[in-house]
């Protein structure tokens, strides 16, 4: 392949070497190479993957439950690679979206079917009243937003020197606006303005990932966001035009004393006594910040305990903006019923169903043909069908005089449901009844109106007990109660002895044996970061407290306390005298800080400097790291929450 070079030099260049000669656009690891931009055809051969998966016939013989599946898995699957380069656009999203959500419904090329519910729903998380579908934009979103994270923890990676390099980049800078240049590659441009972009994923961005200050070499005292939510610059624009130093690091601002460190931000001239009373401002936010030349400086994501960036937390945190309402768990989604029906209670709770009130909405029926199939009377709506119909109505009664229960139906069915465990909350086959009897009524009832069946209430009745019954056989050993007994009286359920697994019990501390000790470390802070604590106590064998600590560690987010903890722990360990009497045992609570030590997984840069001082720590004398329950760390975790103040 040739850029600016003609085809009869690359015809010979070819033929010299034995190969074949390219051209522009081409596919280099499954990705298109040479693409103008990023255009709407850059996306084809997408579209096409999803739509050789998602065909008709797959439509028509898949339940709405199987469909799920096959969508959620399709979206994890297919565009996953092209999101995490290209930015998608509109156009596509909308495309793909279309695709996904008629494949859902049931519709396709041949068919067009109804959409109950909009796409956002379906795409929130399934506590949040959605299916758990991936919102393209959002994943879009937050897998170019890795790229930010990466920009700032990769400092020693070949594809961040070799960026720098072409563009004339800091390579120490950790701040990827900084790098926004107009030279760039498209694709470069829009990982960083999808960070920079003024909306509300970009602004959840911007807020989550914050600097931490170490040696305050690497961070920009007027441009980066490490002191406030906003740069120096913008909060005190008036100081900074008369700085003398307007792109130097925080550490060019302050140096080293018998005190420690003091800070200096000098002005071109004297300040006047307003601007005095900014400078004032500063230097309040400032002192609250020490440097420390023992450690670099780094970026940490908030969204989650450990610091470092992930797509998942990413998404929580955006799914998570303006949901209010997390019941869904205990309406829906219990895991006791078929998870078709489990869907169709999900789309019940919405008020979204084909009754006839609903299709008459949608111009499907007119307003003279709406009436209840069931009853004939009212016209058919959600909470009349399923509630205040009089076989519906009926329905509820028998379950509630079986269990002795007084309680009046409500007008919504969502209350309903809410309040259905609550009744009876030591029965284990009265949960399943509200999912049995709404399935019932709503296969009786389509029965009735495709099928020329007609109401019998004692029908209805048996077919709820039988789904009850057998539902309830299905978690429940073989043999525990015939299901002809258990569909005469559900009843009997309650006296079968509980076939659930007893909990295990939480693990206590256990004293180390002879000829080792064991240090419990552990570290603590407070919610948002700003303060933190570590604290650790070492036991023999015969549990007997020989030494323990507890200090203030500053800032910083709680993976970062944790390692701090099991390294105070150590140092203390190897500087006293027991160290040359036997081996130590360190225990902590935190699987991420053990999981980084052993080497099973990879650590952010930023950490890579305590992280390697344990594990040489740990090599040298041979000791033994061990992860331990919450309960069998308690005195550890005391003393930690004690080290806060």
């Amino acid at each position: 392949m040739g850029i600016n070079v003609e085809d009869s030099v690359l015809d010979e260049w070819a033929a010299s070497i034995g190969c074949q000669r390219g051209s522009f656009p081409s596919e280099y690891l499954g990705l298109p190479l040479g693409a103008k931009r990023n255009s709407v055809a850059l996306w084809d051969p997408v579209i096409e993957k999803v739509q050789g998966k998602l065909s008709g016939w797959k439509s028509g013989t898949l339940s709405t439950a199987g469909r799920l599946i096959l969508v959620k898995s399709v979206l994890s699957a297919l565009p996953i690679y092209f999101l995490s380069i290209f930015p998608l656009p509109s156009s596509v999203g909308r495309h793909l979206n279309s695709l996904f959500a008629n494949f859902l419904w049931g519709g396709g090329k041949t068919a067009n079917k109804i959409h109950w519910i909009k796409w956002d729903t379906v795409c929130l998380p399934k506590d949040k009243g959605g299916l758990g579908i991936p919102n393209l934009k959002i994943m879009n979103r937050s897998l170019l937003g890795r790229w930010v994270w990466k920009f700032g923890v990769e400092r020693e990676s070949w594809w961040k020197k070799v960026d720098c390099c072409k563009n004339n980049l800091d390579q120490s800078s950790l701040s990827v606006p900084n790098a926004k240049f107009p030279q760039a590659s498209w694709i470069w441009r829009g990982m960083v303005n999808n960070f920079t972009m003024d909306d509300e994923i970009g602004s959840c961005f911007r807020s989550h990932l914050k600097f931490k200050v170490g040696r305050g070499d690497a961070i920009f005292f007027w441009h980066d966001r490490w002191l406030l939510n906003v740069p120096l610059s913008m909060k005190f624009p008036r100081l900074f035009s008369l700085s003398t130093n307007k792109n130097g690091r925080v550490a060019d601002f302050g140096s080293y004393e018998s005190t420690g460190w003091v800070w200096e931000v000098r002005a071109r001239r004297n300040l006047a006594d307003w601007e005095f009373d900014l400078s004032l401002l500063l230097m309040t936010d400032l002192n609250n910040i020490n440097l420390d030349p023992k450690e670099e400086d780094s970026l940490v994501w908030d969204g989650n305990g450990e610091g470092v960036f992930t797509i998942k937390s990413c998404r929580e945190l955006l799914l998570s903006t303006g949901c209010s309402d997390c019941s869904w768990n205990s309406l829906v989604w219990k895991g006791l019923v078929p998870p078709r029906v489990d869907f169709f209670l999900w789309q019940l709770a919405h008020g979204k169903v084909a009754v006839k009130t609903e299709l008459s909405k949608r111009g499907v029926l007119s307003e003279s043909d709406i009436n209840c199939p069931v009853c004939n009377q009212c016209p058919e709506s959600t909470n009349h069908l399923f509630i205040h119909c009089n076989a519906s109505w009926k329905l509820w009664n028998i379950f509630f005089r079986l269990w002795n229960v007084s309680f009046a139906l409500p007008n919504d069915l969502k209350a309903l449901l809410l309040s259905w465990d609550d009744l009876v909350p030591k029965s284990r086959i009265w949960k399943l009844i509200p999912g049995a009897v709404l399935w019932t009524v709503w296969k009786v009832r389509n029965s009735i109106v495709f099928d020329e069946g007609v109401s019998d209430f004692f029908l209805l009745s048996f077919l709820s007990r039988c789904r009850i019954a057998s539902w309830f056989l299905a978690k429940e050993p073989k043999g525990a109660v015939s299901i002809d007994l258990l569909t005469g009286n559900p009843r009997l359920a309650d006296s079968l002895p509980s076939c659930s697994k007893a909990k295990p019990k939480l693990t206590q501390w256990s004293p180390p044996p002879v000829g080792f000790f064991k240090m419990n470390v552990d570290g603590a802070v407070i919610r948002n970061w700003k303060k933190g604590g570590i604290g650790g106590l070492l036991r023999d064998s015969d549990s007997t407290v020989l030494m323990s600590f507890h200090e203030a560690v500053g800032s910083g987010p709680p993976i970062l306390a944790e390692l701090k903890a099991i390294r105070t722990g150590l140092k203390l360990f190897l500087s006293s005298v027991w160290s040359s009497s036997g081996r130590l045992i360190l225990e902590s609570d935190c699987s991420v800080a053990l999981e980084w030590i052993k080497g099973l997984t990879s650590y952010p840069l930023c950490y890579e400097s305590i992280v390697r001082d344990i594990q040489s720590m740990v090599l040298d004398r041979n000791v033994i790291c061990c992860l331990v329950s919450r309960i069998a760390n308690c005195k550890a975790d005391d003393l930690a929450k004690k080290g806060i103040g």
